[in-house]
């Protein structure tokens, strides 16, 4: 440390160092739990081809790698800015120093991946909800509206430097946990509606998979909306632990639509094994009522088809 450093001033040095390092712990571990998921995800679609479809598998394969070069930037932003802050200690001028402006330049790279990661996460549960609600366009204005908004807050206070305050990026986050509620009560809603009409014409067993679906779906959302609102709450109380709830949400972007279709590609595990009802899968290509299959149809003819629902 630099003479006359006081152990105040030492203290917060060390802090940020060990922030930094955390940060970039938990954001390893995440991913490693994103590989984990994705290579579930890349063995459903070897083994699935009825789960296949071309846009959210692209999609899907574009937030890993996404996720994967923010993991690495992570990793390289720790180095450089802990880097910066022991040579500021000693007292460097460190608005002209190379580690600083490195860091800073992979700061606002991190940031725009960030903001990405949301938008692309969102984009994905939109056109699931599009799906699910037999492509009523009117059914997802709301949810790509706020879409956009959240959008355009995050690029926009990054393109304003973020060292002049956080106020859009915060707002931006914001949006994008009002978004994934509305998603979660459209989709989640949609599908046990459906269910409980089919309850009248079909036996419980079936409908069951409709509800486990719903499962997923709020769940997936309540994972992601809970991170990010701790983060929210913590950039009033804890500064510094921002940094580490930053670096697990945009993993969690990442986890959350993958894991509902890794979930959904398993799903005959959701009955067992011996289970003779088809499973429940998430089809965006074919153009039918789900309520055509679940209410329309016999059961015997339900079971005899090919399994492939609107959902």
């Amino acid at each position: 440390m630099a003479e006359g450093l006081d152990s105040s001033a030492a203290l917060d040095v060390i802090n940020t160092i060990e922030f930094n390092l955390y940060a970039a712990a938990v954001e390893l571990f995440l991913y490693g739990v994103n590989v984990v998921l994705f290579s579930c995800y890349i063995h459903v679609l070897l083994t699935r081809p009825c789960v296949r479809h071309r846009a959210l598998s692209i999609a899907t394969t574009c937030l890993f790698f996404l996720c994967t070069v923010h993991s690495v930037l992570q990793i390289a932003y720790a180095i450089l800015a802990n880097r910066a802050q022991v040579e500021l200690s000693y007292g460097g001028l460190v608005e002209h120093n190379s580690s600083y402006q490195a860091s800073d330049a992979i700061r606002r790279g991190v940031n725009v991946l960030f903001v990405t990661n949301n938008v692309l996460a969102d984009t994905i549960f939109i056109f699931r909800c599009y799906a699910v609600w037999n492509f009523r366009w009117k059914a997802i204005i709301l949810p790509t509206i706020l879409l956009l908004a959240g959008a355009i807050l995050g690029y926009w206070n990054i393109a304003l430097d973020l060292n002049s305050g956080y106020l859009l990026f915060y707002l931006s986050i914001g949006v994008s946990v009002l978004t994934n509620i509305v998603l979660v009560v459209l989709t989640a809603g949609r599908i046990l509606w459906i269910a409980r009409t089919a309850r009248q014409t079909l036996p419980p067993d079936v409908t069951k998979r409709y509800y486990t679906i719903s499962s997923m779906i709020v769940e997936s959302g309540a994972l992601l909306c809970s991170v990010a609102v701790l983060y929210l709450v913590l950039t009033y109380t804890e500064k510094m632990s921002t940094r580490i709830m930053c670096a697990a949400l945009s993993q969690i972007a990442g986890i959350a639509p993958t894991i509902i279709s890794v979930r959904v590609g398993l799903g005959r595990s959701v009955e067992g094994p011996n289970s003779s009802i088809a499973p429940l899968e998430f089809n965006t290509t074919a153009r039918h009522s789900v309520e055509h299959y679940m209410v329309n149809l016999r059961f015997e003819d339900y079971v005899k088809s090919e399994g492939v629902m609107a959902v």
